[in-house]
């Protein structure tokens, strides 16, 4: 395991929180954006993280497969190659899903998307954690 392996298996993460965030987005709490528009931007941003994710991961898993299974067995030049297209593959996947996503930002801008921390859909189960007062201040409220 080489440093390489560390950023991809960072990048699994990241890429991965990305791709769940865009996928639980639905249209209707962007009533601004035609839903034609944001299903096709929301499905490319999934898409893009999803590719990276994987590539992100097999790179990892790959990487550790031959190096304990294969490497010992192969001329060192031979090693070293495959080792470097390992590397060299993970790290287009990775420039070619930096290169959408910059796309998919400023397509998202240009539709009026922001991305803010989604909001807690209260029920009347989530009552029972109130106290005195923020239970009177929800009555009066609603």
């Amino acid at each position: 395991m080489d440093v390489l392996d560390l950023v991809a298996g960072l990048f699994v993460v990241l890429f991965t929180i990305r791709k769940l965030d865009s996928q639980q987005r639905e249209p209707g709490q962007y009533p601004h954006v035609p839903e034609s528009a944001f299903l096709k931007w929301r499905t490319t941003e999934v898409r893009v993280y999803q590719i990276a994710s994987i590539g992100s991961f097999l790179k990892v898993f790959t990487d550790l497969g031959f190096t304990y299974f294969a490497r010992d067995h192969l001329p060192i030049i031979v090693g070293r190659l495959v080792g470097a297209t390992i590397d060299i593959s993970w790290a287009l996947i990775v420039l070619y899903a930096l290169i959408r996503a910059t796309g998919l930002a400023r397509q998202r801008r240009e539709l009026g998307i922001v991305l803010n921390a989604l909001k807690y859909h209260e029920s009347e189960e989530d009552d029972d954690f109130l106290d005195e007062e923020e239970a009177e201040e929800k009555k009066r409220i609603n």
